[in-house]
């Protein structure tokens, strides 16, 4: 999409391999509207970003079953949030441990039964136990209710 808030339509149900690009940093990107993704064929792609860390690529994450937010450079988290978006950094922290202060950024996905949103977290080191919405740039919305691990491609 480039900078700017752009909408990318990447074609309905046409089963052919679609790739968004983000660039380097959340300032480049603007905030997006991806329409007809399709989870298992199309892809997103952060390899710009060069402040992600972690030793796992992917981990998805819920309430049930953390993940620690330092050992992935993006999570897939599965609960649903409200509709009105109104309590995502809330089910972020109940579907993610964080312990201490994060040197990296990390890809947070989580949906609300209607859309999936991707943002980007950059810990501000205040508050070490919990994801504050100060900490969250909104990156994407995808108008779909599930992104897979494997839409996700990050070097």
């Amino acid at each position: 999409g480039g900078g700017g808030d752009d909408t990318i339509d990447l074609g309905a149900a046409d089963l052919s391999a679609d790739t968004v690009v983000f660039s380097a940093s959340a300032s480049a990107n603007g905030v997006d509207t991806i329409t007809s993704f399709e989870t298992g064929v199309d892809a997103m792609d952060f390899s710009a970003m060069t402040t992600l860390t972690g030793t796992r690529v992917v981990s998805s994450s819920s309430s049930t079953s953390k993940v620690t937010l330092s050992s992935a450079k993006s999570l897939v988290v599965t609960d649903s949030t409200a509709g009105d978006w109104s309590d995502v950094a809330a089910i972020m922290t109940a579907g993610i441990d964080v312990i201490g202060d994060v040197t990296g950024d990390t890809i947070i996905a989580v949906n609300n039964g209607i859309d999936t949103r991707i943002y980007l977290y950059e810990d501000d080191a205040v508050d070490n136990l919990s994801i504050q919405d100060a900490e969250l740039t909104l990156l994407a919305t995808l108008q779909t209710t599930l992104v897979s691990e494997s839409a996700f491609v990050i070097a």
